[in-house]
């Protein structure tokens, strides 16, 4: 499957990035990050790319029984809805799942995904998020949920989602948001608690246009103090050989909660996000490396992005951009999220294993 994009500049996008002044504080520069985060409408309207993703992924015994058990009680509690044998072929997915999960630690697989509007987070606010996507298993025996997702419009909108799983011939269609893999936020701010209390603080109509007022940065900072969260500079770090990154840490007393690298010569992107628990372990990192200037958008984007997460089980995501395929504020037309799919009855199947 290949997706085609019409050529031609979607709109000529003007936004400022503010120069980094002496005076500057930690949190000013934090602050700058989040404007310049990859969620930022004014900076991405559109976006296409193919990558490869590379999972490895430890799951204990009793995680994937309490995901069984999970499912089973959810199938269970619909027993009107479906028939028995409708329910017995769940049942016996949902076991075949299980085992497929116990015995893979490593799956690869090539992703294509087109998007107009941004990132799904703020679809409840975007008169318009779409997104197709597409999938290439490489490992074929991989327990997954789909190969194809089409969402169009905001559910809370009447917006419409399609999931298609190509092997199965199988597809369903509901008001759902289907959350993709969001390839715009790579090496930019994100996934951190102080950036979404920031987006918090944000009036609804701000942050559809991602406008970070001053009194949405007193009520964060209001906020971070009810917390006792400190935002202390802790010098520089250098990432791509040669690029120089200033290295922000949110607080609280002496424990370090979130450790940020932040380019400012280069609209505040993070080549590193590190998230620390109690025990000033690391629980979450998003790493990002060989960044590329991309001269149809005016931005920053890596080639590689990592993600590592130890809860609720050791799990590393490593992204590999195709630099060829990657577009961003292109024009799209229409006819690229133009598809017929009857929604289907049976979602699992056993040829979804």
């Amino acid at each position: 499957m290949k997706f085609y994009m019409t050529k031609g500049l979607l709109s000529l996008v003007f936004f400022v990035t503010t120069p980094l002044k002496a005076e500057y504080s930690a949190l000013d520069v934090f602050v700058e990050s989040c404007r310049n985060s990859g969620e930022n409408l004014n900076l991405i309207q559109t976006g296409y790319a193919e990558f490869d993703c590379t999972q490895n992924q430890q799951i204990p015994s009793e995680t994937i029984q309490m995901y069984v058990e999970m499912f089973e009680s959810s199938i269970k509690a619909d027993e009107g809805r479906y028939t028995d044998d409708e329910i017995k072929t769940r049942l016996e997915s949902i076991q075949n799942m299980s085992r497929v999960m116990a015995g893979k630690e490593h799956f690869k697989c090539r992703f294509k995904l087109l998007f107009v509007g941004n990132d799904v987070f703020f679809a409840p606010n975007a008169d318009v998020c779409k997104r197709r996507s597409s999938r290439e298993q490489y490992d074929t025996n991989q327990w997954r949920l789909g190969d194809f997702v089409i969402m169009e419009g905001s559910p809370n909108r009447g917006g419409t989602s399609a999931n298609f799983i190509s092997g199965a011939m199988e597809a369903t269609v509901e008001n759902k948001i289907i959350m993709g893999h969001e390839f715009q936020r790579f090496g930019r701010m994100h996934k951190s608690e102080s950036y979404y209390t920031m987006l918090m603080c944000m009036e609804l109509q701000d942050r559809k246009k991602f406008q970070i007022s001053e009194g949405a940065i007193q009520e964060f900072k209001g906020k971070m103090k009810e917390k006792n969260y400190s935002f202390e500079m802790a010098g520089t770090a250098s990432y791509d050989d040669s690029e120089t990154a200033t290295i922000v840490e949110v607080k609280s007393g002496s424990q370090v909660l979130e450790r940020f690298w932040i380019d400012t010569s280069r609209e505040y992107i993070c080549p590193l996000i590190q998230c620390f628990d109690e025990r000033g372990k690391i629980e979450k990192e998003c790493k990002s490396s060989n960044y590329f200037f991309h001269e149809e958008s005016g931005l920053w984007y890596p080639e590689n992005y990592e993600e590592t997460l130890s809860l609720p089980f050791p799990m590393k995501s490593v992204y590999v951009l195709n630099r060829e395929t990657f577009r961003l504020n292109h024009a799209v037309s229409d006819n690229m999220f133009a598809i017929d799919i009857s929604p289907l009855t049976s979602f699992f199947s056993k040829s979804q294993i």
